[in-house]
């Protein structure tokens, strides 16, 4: 039968249980069973450790493979906007608007793009014309939190926020 952590931790809580009401009072008992309680804890960590690291190493190999796909394709797109440039350039200098044949269709649409030159001018003018409804203004406030965490170190205190300590498991 496979033991689980949460398994093992409750066999040892109720052993200790046992001990500290004085139903268990054999020292040699206590030991033996401790040490087999602690090896059984070892072996399983170990296990759950080494699963971790292959996990992790084949995520790692995911991220490398994934971000060398994208690479890839933005490769891909960027000979695309290339070639498109290219044949765009070049239909234009010799005055031709499509190219269509069984396999391929070659045209141009026509679209409208708004070219803002003075960010400022245009609010004002957009203002005075009591348009507000057309821009929005956006305020972003960052909190230093290495920052304030320095300075909480240093004597500084600052209500609603506090430096938490935290135990972070590293495995190797």
């Amino acid at each position: 039968m496979k033991t689980t952590l949460y398994e093992i931790a409750d066999i040892y809580q109720n052993f200790m249980q046992m001990v500290e009401s004085g139903e268990i009072e054999d020292e040699q008992v206590i030991a033996d069973t401790l040490d087999s309680i602690n090896q059984e804890f070892d072996a399983k960590v170990d296990n759950i450790a080494c699963l971790f690291k292959s996990i992790s190493a084949e995520a790692d190999a995911i991220e490398a493979e994934a971000k060398r796909l994208i690479e890839r394709a933005h490769y891909k797109r960027n000979v695309c906007d290339r070639l498109k440039a290219y044949v765009s350039a070049y239909m234009q200098v010799v005055g031709k608007d499509k190219f269509e044949n069984e396999r391929n269709r070659v045209s141009f649409s026509k679209s409208q793009a708004l070219d803002v030159l003075d960010e400022q001018t245009l609010i004002a003018s957009l203002n005075v014309a009591g348009r507000e409804d057309l821009y929005r203004v956006e305020e972003v406030v960052k909190v230093d939190k290495a920052g304030i965490k320095k300075a909480i170190k240093d004597g500084a205190s600052f209500a609603g926020c506090e430096v938490r300590t935290n135990k972070n498991i590293q495995i190797k």
